[in-house]
């Protein structure tokens, strides 16, 4: 029962699935820091353990390279066991991974770095998008 309230007790959305002519399917959800998200009908669970490593540019500055941030997320097929997986915003490292049949992508972190401005982890979203 608990499980249940931590699934679906949790703000926000999944959008609709999209398929494309070969008959994939696909998902976009931002999730929080330590919420869980299902998708495809509850046959995959993905969670936002935290954000680390933030090296992003802050805004309104120049920098010599675009950094990185890492979402460090739990992931599960139906009742199998969870999977910690890092997905990098930088394409210089893994910003996708194949779990089950499912691919899950990395597509933003929020918020953006600012100049002198620390972000509590709480307020970390990122926003994934599952494919089948």
């Amino acid at each position: 029962m608990l499980f249940g309230l931590l699934i679906f007790g949790c703000g926000g959305s999944v959008t609709a699935p999209d398929a494309d002519d070969r008959g994939t399917s696909s998902w976009e959800a931002t999730i929080a820091a330590g919420e869980v998200r299902s998708f495809d009908d509850e046959r995959l669970f993905v969670e936002l353990l935290r954000v680390e490593n933030d090296s992003r540019c802050a805004i309104g500055i120049q920098c010599v390279w675009e950094g990185d941030a890492t979402a460090v997320t739990s992931v599960w097929v139906e009742s199998g066991e969870p999977t910690t997986i890092e997905l990098h915003l930088n394409e210089r490292f893994s910003r996708s991974a194949v779990v089950g049949t499912y691919a899950i992508e990395l597509l933003r972190i929020e918020p953006h770095p600012e100049e002198g401005v620390r972000i509590d982890p709480a307020e970390y979203r990122a926003t994934v998008r599952v494919s089948r």
